[in-house]
């Protein structure tokens, strides 16, 4: 059908959605154009595989956030009644999606659309409709009934303000009953919070080929190897010998790259550096595996896997085996599990749970049959608990460990200067990736605190979930100090719980 519009139509008459996104609506272009909208294949493939509930998990620059706002745009203009929300990380952000995803391209519409389903109400977050349908932007959704709800950068939301992401979940999400649309839409900010959580849940049922509900999320993965803007010619770009490697384990497993691809990969990563895995990703696991702007060893976890860190790490039962502790029972209380050989710090095992008393640490240890070495406590771990007269040194060796192994280490004045020397630590280890999986989620998603007013990140960290297991790693950072006498181990190391 032609583009251009017979005036003599009726409204009725187009029918089609597919039509109508190919054919009504203007936009403004990446170069500022105001250019006719056109689907690219991402949007194509997006729209071919639509559901109720879609996550949409992404490279930079691809078109989803103005697609699925026109899809809304569109659903409201030809249907009557319809009732949409767009979610932003913050109301700069909300009014900049109103102003070119929704008011630009409504105001583009043909005149005798814009007669025909004329605005009752057009304020710089509203867009209500005379067929009785309308649109609101904003930071929340929660109050009556959607149709249609986008939450952009949710990715962003979840890790900034994590209280905002699990109300956008418990009262935006409850707006839209089964059979209605959502779109979350976000580039991967971490291992954890609740876009992580709702993209792995939705990619496990997408890997064991379950059949999906109307109120299940699919998952959209859009790489970067997919978008046929994403190459360069090669001539003159040297392949480094790491993204060699890189290359290499990804063509392993089924990413089929040619030489310009390559080249486009090279020049990119020179700028984006350890950002790459979450700007560019290639596959779902790398999209929040990479360095996240607000976390605190972000650089550091993304240069541990860099260098396959983060791997297999096996416990040499002939070693000694030393604990990095954080303290707490209502709170968490964190616990690291360390082997120093040949100069390699190996953390072979984490363990952490909260309400619990000291006994029941000290028999997840005892169930584990390590050689024990050094264990080694944080600063308030010999203060004196007023009702009970002991600390916990004096509990922990009440309750078989020997106190000549237990190690308070001495408090640094300042936690940057700690975080500092944990930061420079970091590299020199090697995490199992299985047995200390909580703790290597610690160490992701510990972050600094956003100052919404500034909207910068405060040099102060977040106290979340994350918070126990790193200050339980900074422990090792602060305290750990090697062996006397080379790699061998202390005279009486091994015997770290009493014997009768």
């Amino acid at each position: 059908m032609s583009a251009v519009l017979d005036p003599r139509l009726k409204l009725t008459e187009w029918s089609d959605p597919w039509w109508r996104l190919n054919n009504l609506y203007w936009i403004v272009d990446e170069d500022g154009r105001e250019v006719q909208f056109r689907p690219n294949e991402a949007q194509k493939w997006l729209y071919d595989n639509l559901w109720w509930l879609n996550i949409v998990l992404k490279s930079r620059q691809v078109g989803f956030t103005t697609f699925i706002d026109l899809l809304i745009l569109d659903a409201c203009v030809f249907t009557k009644n319809q009732t949409a929300g767009i979610i932003a990380q913050g109301l700069r952000e909300a009014s900049n999606i109103f102003q070119k995803k929704i008011q630009f391209p409504y105001s583009r519409l043909p005149e005798q659309i814009r007669e025909a389903v004329y605005p009752l109400t057009d304020s710089k977050l509203e867009l209500s409709l005379s067929n009785g349908s309308s649109i609101m932007v904003g930071t929340s959704m929660r109050s009556g009934t959607l149709q249609w709800l986008h939450v952009s950068e949710f990715g962003k939301i979840s890790a900034r303000f994590p209280d905002k992401a699990e109300e956008i979940v418990t009262g935006a999400f409850n707006t839209v009953h089964a059979g209605n649309y959502v779109f979350v839409e976000s580039t991967g900010e971490g291992r954890g919070g609740e876009f992580y959580r709702l993209a792995t849940q939705a990619e496990k049922r997408q890997l064991a080929k379950a059949k999906l509900t109307t109120m299940d999320f699919r998952l959209h993965f859009w790489p970067w190897w997919r978008d046929v803007k994403n190459r360069l010619d090669p001539e003159g770009v040297p392949i480094p010998s790491d993204r060699a490697k890189y290359f290499a384990e990804i063509e392993a497993a089924g990413i089929k790259l040619d030489d310009w691809q390559r080249a486009w990969y090279v020049k990119k990563a020179d700028t984006q550096n350890e950002l790459m895995p979450r700007e560019y990703p290639s596959n779902v696991a790398e999209s929040f595996s990479g360095a996240v702007e607000g976390r605190i060893y972000g650089k550091q976890m993304a240069y541990l896997r860099g260098k396959s860190r983060i791997t297999r790490v096996d416990h040499n039962p002939s070693e000694v085996v030393n604990t990095f502790w954080d303290l707490g029972r209502n709170d968490i209380n964190a616990i690291w599990f360390h082997q120093y050989i040949a100069g390699e710090h190996r953390f072979i095992d984490y363990y952490q749970n909260h309400l619990q008393d000291l006994a029941h640490y000290v028999g997840e240890m005892q169930k584990r049959g390590y050689l024990w070495g050094q264990h080694f406590l944080p600063h308030d771990g010999g203060n004196v608990n007023l009702e009970r007269g002991e600390s916990r040194v004096d509990r922990l060796a009440e309750l078989g460990l020997a106190r000549e192994h237990i190690t308070v280490v001495e408090r640094i004045p300042e936690i940057g200067l700690g975080i500092e020397l944990t930061r420079k630590m970091l590299p020199m280890c090697w995490i199992d990736q299985e047995h200390c999986s909580d703790g290597i989620d610690c160490l992701d998603e510990y972050q600094w605190k956003w100052d919404e007013t500034q909207a910068v990140w405060m040099n102060d960290p977040l106290h979340n979930s994350a918070s126990n297991g790193a200050s339980a790693m900074r422990c090792w950072a602060e305290g750990w100090a090697p062996p006397t006498g080379g790699y061998k181990r202390k005279a009486g190391a091994g015997r770290s719980f009493r014997t009768a």
